[in-house]
């Protein structure tokens, strides 16, 4: 069974803090594990806790009256909405679990005291709150400025971990949750696919597979 000191230290907002530091956030937080399709917290919920996942994929979610629409997809290491615990405002987002997996609770009321008090912990909150700006401004900057092949193929490339080669990469969830987290319908990330498919990428079941990276790249280049 996994530890609270094994958990955090999965956790990139934990990970580089001094062992002081760190002991103190292992001693405020539990672990939680979540099945998968469950709720974690729902848009508007008060921030109880520091949310932050150990193992396993989250998608962070929101209701319209289209349907349900997701924003992001998190897996181990990241810390769930965090500037809402911070603030004490509600949830903008659901937090729902694609898989079984993980959670570490930290307590945002204690989380918030050690941040006033403890400058290694104010850092660390304040390098993660820009990480995540920064990936909410490239989502915007992505939906407002990009195309639907630019969105899929810069998606597809941002998760390759080599820059040539052939590669296959899991799908995040379903099609329909990717296809909405690029601001898709499924029909058109189908019809998406299918123009990609002159690059070389395909899907596979659960897989997105990809036969050169390097002419997806120049691909994507040259649509810029």
């Amino acid at each position: 069974m996994t530890s609270k000191r094994e958990a955090l230290q999965r956790v990139g907002l934990f990970s580089g803090l001094p062992q002081a530091s760190f002991d103190r956030i292992v001693s405020m937080s539990f672990v939680q594990r979540f099945g998968e399709d469950s709720i974690l917290f729902a848009e508007g919920d008060r921030p109880d806790f520091v949310y932050a996942v150990a193992a396993g994929q989250v998608s962070l979610v929101t209701a319209a009256r289209s349907g349900n629409w997701v924003m992001e997809f998190f897996g181990p290491g990241a810390t769930l909405l965090l500037p809402a615990a911070i603030l004490d405002l509600p949830f903008l987002l659901t937090a729902r679990a694609m898989s079984e997996g993980l959670v570490m609770l930290i307590p945002a009321y204690d989380f918030r005291h050690e941040m006033e008090k403890d400058v290694h912990i104010a850092a660390a909150t304040a390098a993660e709150v820009a990480r995540q700006w920064r990936l909410m401004l490239s989502q915007l900057k992505d939906l407002k400025a990009q195309n639907a092949e630019e969105r899929l193929a810069g998606y597809i490339l941002s998760r390759c971990p080599a820059h040539n080669g052939s590669m296959s990469l899991p799908m995040p969830g379903y099609k329909r949750d990717l296809a909405s987290r690029l601001g898709m319908t499924p029909e058109t990330f189908s019809r998406t696919m299918k123009r990609l498919s002159a690059a070389g990428v395909r899907s596979d079941g659960d897989a997105i597979v990809i036969e050169d990276v390097a002419r997806l790249a120049s691909l994507l280049n040259l649509a810029r």
